[in-house]
């Protein structure tokens, strides 16, 4: 059961982490238009609905690439020379 828990806990935490990470960046990229141009609260309502959903996708295509890179790294390892 620990291992189990364990299997899927580690890969939820790095998608968390790199969710968060992704909204931050995106929050600032659209948020930052709005501060400048005063944008009024629909647009502001509208880049946080917005960051959220980017923030989810960056988090997830972001695990997949670093599960991806992992992957490949250690079949290298294992390949021999000919």
């Amino acid at each position: 059961m620990g291992s189990f828990v364990r299997r899927f806990l580690k890969p939820l935490g790095l998608i968390v982490v790199f969710s968060l990470i992704g909204f931050a960046l995106i929050k600032l990229v659209f948020e930052l238009p709005c501060w400048v141009a005063d944008h009024d609260g629909l647009a502001a309502m509208i880049s946080f609905v917005a960051s959220i959903g980017f923030g989810g996708w960056i988090g997830l295509e972001a695990y997949l690439s670093l599960r991806d890179w992992r992957s490949r790294r250690r079949a290298r390892d294992f390949d021999t020379p000919r």
